[in-house]
């Protein structure tokens, strides 16, 4: 078990995202490098990461040399860093005590921070004056507790005591620590009330000043804060309001609109992704002050810009594009977006003379026109000898055009002729369903069909595309679809 996974629960339950590491360098303790690598392990299992860290030099050593400035250098560029989580990960009892001494003098333990320190600090205050205590209120830690229950131990405890207070007047109580225990935790358990709960395992860990939320009923923040330290303040000492770059020429105003007000005389910025920001600012668990700077350039120079620190960073409707992650980080996208391509429509043809001719191909136009003929001549071979009505040429050509209509007088009187027509007007009548439907489709679709079916065919042909210069489709029509770009 790593000796931080306690303090990185801690982190976790009070929704802590960036602590500052404080250690003392010394050959008594683990290295630079192992201990930091430990440390990060933890709090990337909790979600947590190291914002910064200082290594101070082992008091040991500099006893001879003014250390207490030293101190006061570090604490000072801690101070004007706006995370307020400090985690004094290791350290010998000299050292903290010297350290929490000017913390409490450079009033860095007031509302809003939280210092945790680890178990070999923890272990040592039962063993501190009242003096030392003072400047510690409010620090919130971790030791370990070993659990023992047996008479044997109980009758010890019982004695030391005693004779203790007998020997130690002076101690105002030789029974309870000097701190406030306020919960256990343990690796399988995790946060409890209750030390019997922990009763497989043989040590346990004493939260001394603060715990799990679910389990406190109040918590001594440092500067008397009655609700969870956010863990992050701006400090104006620390820089420049951010710089939020914004598209002044954009093609979609309900998304970004840069406008001036002459009346005010100030720059208004107005639209969809303005208002998306300003929430997402004010549901933040800390003060974050910024201001919009209208940018004139095209959507791949304005991320750049935000890669050269020119600016902070940049809000609009920027699409998430693969060559530029190369020079930036974007947020989750709130829209859908796509590329959709304008053309003219095909021209009207409802209103042509011979529209109609193009419900059938001209093949089955010729078919048709074969096939009926055909008929009218097989019938008239079959009917001519008998039915006086159907002897002439001309009494069978009017025949096969009242056919088509089902308006023919002209009787049949042979079987085989009536064996002949009958299949044929059942396929006059599917033939001329068809047609209806064709033509009345064409009558009305032909308004929405555009005159280029795809992207490839403007491709094919060398076609002159127009698009805004300022997006990223210039990039993907060069460099993806190959169109030759104009000069």
């Amino acid at each position: 078990m790593s000796p931080f996974t306690c303090t990185s629960s801690i982190i976790h339950e009070f929704n802590w995202r960036k602590v500052t590491a404080i250690y003392e360098h010394s050959n008594f303790f683990a290295s630079h490098s192992e201990i930091l690598t430990r440390l990060s392990y933890s709090l990337s299992l909790v979600n947590a990461e190291i914002d910064h860290y200082v290594a101070f030099p082992s008091i040991i050593i500099t006893l001879s040399n003014p250390i207490e400035n030293y101190i006061e250098q570090e604490l000072v560029r801690l101070k004007n860093k706006s995370n307020r989580v400090f985690l004094l990960i290791q350290s010998s009892l000299e050292f903290s005590t010297l350290l929490f001494e000017k913390v409490r003098q450079m009033g860095m333990m007031e509302e809003g921070s939280e210092w945790i320190i680890t178990d070999d600090v923890a272990t040592h205050l039962d063993s501190l004056d009242s003096s030392i205590m003072f400047n510690m209120q409010g620090i919130m830690g971790c030791k370990t507790t070993f659990m023992e229950t047996s008479e044997t131990f109980k009758r010890f405890k019982f004695v030391f005591g005693r004779k203790f207070g007998l020997e130690y007047p002076e101690e105002e109580n030789s029974q309870l620590p000097s701190y406030k225990e306020l919960a256990y935790w343990s690796l399988r358990y995790d946060f409890s009330e209750n030390l019997v709960e922990h009763v497989v395992v043989n040590t346990t860990t004493t939260i001394s000043v603060g715990s799990a939320r679910v389990l406190l009923g109040s918590v001594d923040w440092p500067g008397g804060l009655k609700t969870v330290p956010k863990g992050w303040a701006y400090n104006s000492t620390e820089g420049r309001p951010l710089k939020i770059g914004v598209p002044a020429i954009d093609p979609c105003p309900q998304f970004v609109n840069v406008s001036h007000d002459k009346r005010l005389n100030e720059t208004q910025f107005t639209g969809f992704s303005i208002n998306v920001f300003e929430s997402v600012v004010k549901r933040r668990p800390y003060h974050l002050p910024f201001v919009f700077v209208p940018f004139y350039g095209s959507y791949d120079q304005i991320v750049e810009q935000v890669n050269n620190k020119d600016l902070d960073a940049a809000v609009g409707d920027i699409q998430v594009v693969e060559h530029r992650y190369a020079f930036a980080e974007f947020s989750h996208p709130y829209v859908e977006s796509g590329i959709a391509m304008v053309v003219k429509v095909k021209a009207d043809r409802s209103k042509e003379t011979w529209m109609f001719m193009d419900a059938f191909t001209k093949e089955m136009w010729m078919l048709m026109a074969v096939m009926h003929l055909f008929i009218a001549f097989v019938i008239w071979f079959i009917e001519g000898e008998n039915n006086s009505e159907l002897k002439s040429l001309g009494a069978i050509l009017w025949f096969s055009v009242t056919t088509l209509f089902f308006v023919h007088r002209e009787p049949v009187k042979s079987n085989l002729a009536r064996a002949v027509l009958a299949p044929w007007l059942f396929a006059i009548l599917i033939v001329t369903s068809s047609f209806t439907a064709s033509l009345s489709s064409m009558m009305t679709v032909s308004h929405l069909e555009p005159s280029v079916p795809d992207i490839q065919t403007l491709l094919g042909t060398n076609a002159i595309i127009g698009c805004n210069k300022n997006t990223f489709l210039v990039h993907y029509l060069v460099d993806e679809l190959k169109f030759n770009p104009e000069i």
